[in-house]
C-alpha cells in the first residue's frame, strides 16, 4: 500500500470515529433550550426585524424624498 492510500485510508478511519463516536458523545453534553425559550426568542427575533425594517423604510422613504428635491 503506497503512503496516499495510508493517508486516505487513516482518514477514513478518523471521520467514522469522529461521527460515531466523539459526535455523540458531545451531543449528549449540549444544553438544549426548553419549548418556551425557543418560542420567546423566536418572538424577540421576529419583533426586532419587524421594527429595524420599520426603520429603513422610513429613512428610505425620507432620504428618497430628499433627492427628489434635490434633483429638480
Amino acid at each position: 500500500m503506497s503512503n496516499n492510500e495510508a493517508v486516505k485510508t487513516s482518514s477514513w478511519v478518523r471521520l467514522k470515529e469522529f461521527l460515531g463516536v466523539e459526535v455523540p458523545s458531545e451531543m449528549k453534553k449540549v444544553s438544549w433550550p426548553t419549548k418556551d425559550s425557543v418560542y420567546s426568542s423566536t418572538k424577540a427575533v421576529i419583533v426586532s426585524v419587524l421594527l429595524v425594517s420599520f426603520y429603513i423604510a422610513v429613512i428610505d422613504r425620507i432620504f428618497s424624498a430628499a433627492f427628489q428635491h434635490l434633483l429638480k
